[in-house]
């Protein structure tokens, strides 16, 4: 029972590896962007993630820090969550999951208030909800 279970598991994580590649993949060929950003124009505490991954597969580690700091993290904390996954420690694994949550929400408020990243986006208006919301009024003059 448990073989079978790790191998569910394995199939899942597979998945969404496979998932997460296509993405990276569709979105630096495609030159596109975030879909929240896209909708809010509010970059989300993600942004600048893959341009970060890309930046260290390149060898360019100030770029990936500028990027995304977290990076760094996640390239640790990502594997040994998949190895607590795959050996059952589902509540471990979902701790460090909320502590990531946790330092990703942190370090995204810092770069938006305090650092004022040159990454990140804060234009409302840009997205394409404002701009619905805006062109709704329109329709009845």
């Amino acid at each position: 029972m448990s073989k079978q279970w790790n191998r569910k598991k394995c199939r899942e994580l597979l998945v969404i590896f496979c998932a997460l590649a296509a993405y990276c993949m569709i979105a630096t060929i495609a030159d596109l962007s975030c879909i929240i950003k896209t909708l809010t124009g509010i970059s989300c505490p993600g942004c600048g993630m893959t341009r970060s991954t890309l930046a260290i597969l390149q060898l360019d580690f100030a770029a990936a820090w500028h990027y995304h700091p977290l990076v760094f993290y996640l390239i640790i904390a990502i594997p040994f969550m998949i190895v607590l996954y795959l050996k059952d420690k589902d509540r471990l694994c979902k701790r460090i999951l909320v502590f990531s949550a946790v330092i990703m929400l942190a370090v995204y408020l810092y770069r938006m208030i305090v650092a004022q990243s040159s990454v990140l986006v804060f234009a409302p208006k840009n997205g394409i909800l404002a701009r619905f919301f805006l062109w709704i009024p329109e329709l009845f003059q």
